[in-house]
């Protein structure tokens, strides 16, 4: 078991840990990095636990890390409206993956990462698999095309690696404007935020992830802040995707459920 899943456990709260669409379990394509999707699927592992062990709490917290932290941060836009019987406190977003234009850009610039290649070429994959009409030959060199196959492998295989180390951003590079435009189309309503939070956001990122670039999580606390949302800001200069520091989510999640107003550094 997860330790951090045995942590909360023995401070005495029930805990999910939610299979997002398309993984775990027959449910149709994944679609990777779509942000709400997740969210409803983290909101129902709570409505699911609920019903099996009705004397849970209807109060609860949402956590998530990368992708996950995407997934928390629309959980606390869309709770609200989308689950009315439960109520959230207070979402932690460690990571989160919420600027998915912010990799057409890299792609169009060639500044992509190795990590973002990988992140990339999976959400082109997933996408893909959703929309036949989605060219993937506008948004690909053919060097890429030849290995796209080990590309879309599970992250760790050794194929995977391998052929992420044989194609450069520049293999990247969009060959339309009208498949850019498309993708943008395609990547808005999976990107965070898109309303105020119905709950207070904690947001982790730092300076030096190669995966999620602290520039795209700003730009979305500063839109975040715009509709309103109170969002807590823990940034840590010299940290990087899987090295920062997550002490401050248990006292913020402490905080919620004492009732202690909300850390708002939005102003």
């Amino acid at each position: 078991m997860s330790p951090s899943v045995l942590t909360y456990l023995n401070r005495g709260l029930a805990v999910t840990v939610a299979d997002f669409p398309g993984l775990g379990s027959p449910s149709g394509q994944h679609p990777y990095l779509d942000s709400y999707s997740a969210a409803r699927s983290m909101i129902d592992s709570v409505r699911a636990l609920r019903r099996v062990y009705p004397h849970v709490s209807a109060r609860w917290l949402t956590y998530g890390v990368s992708q996950g932290g995407g997934a928390a941060w629309a959980t606390a836009e869309i709770a609200a409206s989308y689950a009315p019987e439960l109520q959230l406190l207070g979402a932690a977003a460690q990571v989160p993956s919420t600027d998915k234009a912010g990799l057409v850009d890299r792609a169009i610039e060639g500044t992509l990462t190795i990590e973002q290649q990988g992140i990339y070429q999976w959400l082109l994959e997933s996408l893909a698999r959703q929309h036949g009409t989605l060219n993937l030959d506008e948004l690909r060199a053919p060097q890429l095309r030849a290995v796209w196959d080990q590309l879309s492998l599970c992250g760790g295989d050794t194929a995977r690696e391998h052929a992420l180390h044989t194609v450069t951003a520049e293999d990247f590079l969009p060959r339309s404007e009208a498949a850019i435009e498309y993708l943008r189309g395609l990547l808005e309503p999976m990107s965070p935020p898109h309303r105020r939070s119905s709950a207070p956001l904690l947001v982790i990122y730092g300076g030096e992830d190669r995966f999620v670039d602290a520039s795209g999580t700003e730009s979305s606390i500063t839109q975040a802040c715009e509709w309103g949302s109170t969002v807590a800001i823990d940034y840590q200069s010299t940290a990087g995707h899987l090295t920062v520091d997550t002490s401050s989510i248990w006292p913020f999640f402490k905080q919620r459920l004492g009732g202690v107003p909300a850390q708002d550094n939005c102003e």
